[in-house]
């Protein structure tokens, strides 16, 4: 039997698709991480008219291209792979998930930025700890499927690979 490789791939900003102003993180106000991913999860759940795009096809840029080659690399080698995405917006979530073209960001310095203040107190590290957290207690939008890296754990021999900025 073969093992499985996970290939975790951090999310990129370059995204297809329009993003719509309530897609985007910054037209939340800034509150307690809990309660923004409570009112972020709200609207993407919200069964709109918006278009969504398979994961693997939202994000683009240099990294996302590099992300998608080392998957096919893995697979033209006979490794049994699957590509994750570790998104600011949606959380662990699999390449093949349908999402929303959002704007949310672990990055310092956005607007759209999950950790947006430190004059709580709450340092940045903390409040994006705080983000992932809570974002990985939602169902996701591929029901059933892991919300954090835990899903490695499914098999004892299986390989995990991150790919992600230091945020």
């Amino acid at each position: 039997m073969q093992h499985l490789t996970y290939l975790v791939a951090s999310c990129s900003d370059r995204k297809c698709g329009v993003i719509e102003e309530r897609f985007q993180l910054r037209s939340l106000r800034a509150e307690a991480p809990a309660r923004r991913v409570e009112q972020w999860w709200r609207r993407l759940a919200d069964p709109t008219e918006a278009p969504r795009y398979p994961a693997v096809k939202l994000y683009g840029g240099e990294h996302w291209t590099h992300a998608r080659r080392s998957l096919a690399t893995l697979t033209e080698r006979g490794y049994a792979a699957e590509l994750w995405v570790a998104s600011a917006g949606y959380g662990l979530v699999p390449a093949s998930a349908w999402l929303l073209p959002y704007s949310a960001t672990f990055a310092s310095g956005s607007p759209d930025s999950v950790a947006p203040d430190t004059r709580s107190g709450v340092s940045r590290v903390e409040q994006m700890q705080r983000w992932w957290a809570v974002l990985a207690g939602y169902p996701g939008p591929e029901l059933g499927a892991p919300r954090s890296l835990t899903l490695a754990l499914r098999d004892s021999r299986a390989k995990l690979i991150v790919v992600a900025a230091p945020n």
